[in-house]
C-alpha cells in the first residue's frame, strides 16, 4: 500500500528553453532562431504538445513518515498521453451514485 503522503496530486512545471531534452529538434531550432524564446506560432496547447516527444517520464518521490520517522518512496512512470499541457481544455465528466446490493458505486464518464 502507497504511503498517504504520496497519494495527494502534485503539480510539477518544467521550462520549456532550449536546452531540454524532451523538446522535437523542430522546435529546439525555432526557439534558437528566436534568441532562446519560446516562438509564438508554437504558444498554444496543440502545438506545445507536438514539439515534445519522450516515451515516458519516470517520477521518484523519497520523503520520510510523520508518524515513525521511517523512509517511504514512490515511484510512477507517466506515459505521454498522461501529461496535462497547460491551456488544455478539460474533457466534461459527471458521475452517477447508485446503490447495489447496499454498496454505493460511483461511476466515472
Amino acid at each position: 500500500m502507497e504511503h498517504p503522503f504520496f497519494q495527494r496530486v502534485w503539480n510539477v512545471r518544467h521550462v520549456l528553453d532550449a536546452t531540454p531534452p524532451l523538446l522535437k529538434p523542430e522546435a529546439r531550432n525555432l526557439m534558437r532562431a528566436n534568441v532562446g524564446h519560446w516562438p509564438e506560432e508554437l504558444n498554444n496547447p496543440t502545438a506545445v504538445r507536438a514539439s515534445i516527444q519522450f516515451d515516458q517520464i519516470l517520477v521518484s518521490f523519497p520523503g520520510t513518515s510523520n508518524v515513525d520517522a521511517n523512509s517511504v518512496y514512490s515511484q510512477n512512470a507517466y506515459k505521454f498521453e498522461d501529461v496535462y499541457i497547460l491551456g488544455t481544455p478539460f474533457a466534461t465528466c459527471f458521475f452517477v451514485k447508485q446503490m447495489v446490493a447496499s454498496v454505493w458505486t460511483i461511476l466515472y464518464y
